[in-house]
């Protein structure tokens, strides 16, 4: 409001208007300003000043309400004995694994061949050994060899291993004796019956010359 009064009269006169509006019991000043020319060549300017003002209508009275208040859960600690499961935690071992054969055989064929073979002569002096070269002809022959599956390596094993044995001991756990919930209180609550009141204080007017 003052910032109005400023702008329409000036700092001093505003100054003045509002220590006279504002003299007396609390209040909020409402400005109410309306602007007209006239056959002068001029602008009149008038502002209503009002102050709202909040009556008390008799004592104040107390009255209960009720309120739904939150209560917390309660809990109790219980301890009980159990059985505690041994821990065992997983190492892994570098192992050298060696490799996988497994034999195989295949028929081959073997073309004819030559061959020096030894051969006993029995007559009535006793033996006598000689070598005859014999002709040993074509034929299919099972031979059998070695292949390789899986050729030898290294590989990673795990194994589980014994951290702490398996034991019997106390648990302590949190049990709930009353589970949260809402209650209903009682709550005094402090009832005062006014009204607000308008009341006007005065009207300033002026009137501004046109350039």
């Amino acid at each position: 409001m003052t910032g109005i009064i400023t702008k329409l009269f000036g700092k001093t006169l505003a100054s003045t208007a509002v220590r006279t509006a504002l003299a007396g019991a609390a209040f909020s000043a409402i400005p109410a300003s309306s602007a007209m020319a006239d056959h002068h060549g001029g602008i009149n300017v008038n502002v209503d000043l009002r102050s709202t003002h909040r009556q008390v209508d008799g004592p104040t009275v107390y009255e209960d309400r009720p309120v739904q208040v939150w209560v917390d859960p309660v809990y109790r600690t219980v301890s009980e004995r159990q059985w505690i499961a041994p821990v065992y935690r997983t190492v892994v071992d570098r192992v050298w694994c060696p490799p996988v054969t497994q034999t195989v055989t295949e028929r081959v064929w073997c073309p004819d061949r030559y061959e020096d073979r030894r051969v006993t002569h029995y007559g009535p002096h006793g033996g006598r050994v000689t070598y005859e070269r014999q002709l040993i002809p074509g034929h299919y022959e099972d031979r059998t060899h070695d292949v390789v599956v899986t050729p030898g390596h290294y590989d990673d094993v795990q194994r589980q291993e014994l951290v702490s044995d398996g034991h019997w001991g106390t648990v302590d756990h949190q049990e709930v004796v009353v589970p949260g919930h809402y209650e209903t209180h009682m709550e005094r609550v402090a009832i005062e019956r006014s009204h607000v009141e308008e009341r006007p204080i005065g009207r300033i007017g002026i009137r501004l010359p046109l350039p």
